[in-house]
């Protein structure tokens, strides 16, 4: 079988044309995310081929991935994606075959798996679709759109400050304050820097401007998710967001 030498970056092109091909837009374009930050870490190791990559780099990716503070649950469907699309690479010979057997998926723990509530790509637009229309910038809206893009927990939004937004780079970052009763799940290992879409940048400036409360904790920092007199608390996060993912909910 002849070898095709494709950068990493017009690999996932190509599949995600094939993808959109077969599925749903919605469906399709719930690979995109995962793979670009696989491609991004392929990036940073100067992979300029996908047949330079094999296990011991996808294993690494994973290593990488988990530093983002992500669910369990959400870690194990990035690392499914990623599996779909090394499947692909060897129906198209562009990887080693055989390597997509090689990538172990991640089991969860029950516990896990009971604190997880799962929803669909299609569920969250229809959710989102909603929010925009009828509950445009409030905090559920901001926060859901934050929990979603990110795939963080909701430990990890409720601790985000204002400052932690950067508009103009379109960046959010997470950080580690455990001295100030804002910890990481996963401490300093938790630190990171997500790239936001320009939508959600403008749905949190809009929040920001018109629908948060001005307030300051304990440590005089200002909370980006607030009620009207202190920072959001994860348990009153929990139940805003709750009731939309939820199928009785009505759309």
């Amino acid at each position: 079988m002849t070898e095709r030498h494709v950068h990493p970056r017009k690999a996932r092109r190509d599949f995600l044309k094939a993808k959109r091909a077969t599925l749903k837009q919605s469906s399709a374009r719930a690979y995109e995310y995962p793979i670009k930050h696989f491609v991004q870490f392929l990036e940073t190791e100067a992979v300029e081929s996908m047949q330079e990559v094999d296990g011991y780099l996808i294993e690494q990716w994973k290593l990488d991935r988990q530093k983002d503070d992500l669910a369990p649950a959400t870690f194990r469907n990035n690392v499914k994606k990623i599996k779909t699309f090394i499947n692909w690479c060897e129906a198209s010979s562009l990887v080693t075959l055989g390597l997509a057997d090689s990538i172990d998926v991640p089991t969860i723990s029950e516990d896990d798996e009971a604190s997880h509530e799962h929803i669909t790509f299609q569920r969250a637009q229809k959710v989102l679709n909603y929010l925009d229309t009828y509950r445009y910038a409030s905090r559920e809206h901001a926060l859901f759109y934050t929990l979603w893009e990110t795939g963080c927990r909701i430990s990890g939004a409720v601790a985000l400050d204002v400052g932690d937004l950067d508009q103009t780079k379109r960046k959010l970052e997470f950080v580690d304050r455990k001295e100030e009763g804002t910890a990481l799940k996963n401490g300093r290992k938790g630190v990171r820097n997500v790239t936001l879409s320009e939508d959600l940048i403008h749905v949190l400036t809009d929040y920001i401007e018109v629908n948060r409360h001005d307030v300051r904790d304990d440590f005089n920092r200002r909370p980006l998710f607030t009620t009207p007199h202190k920072r959001l608390e994860r348990q009153r996060a929990y139940k805003n967001i709750v009731g939309y993912t939820r199928p009785c909910h009505p759309f």
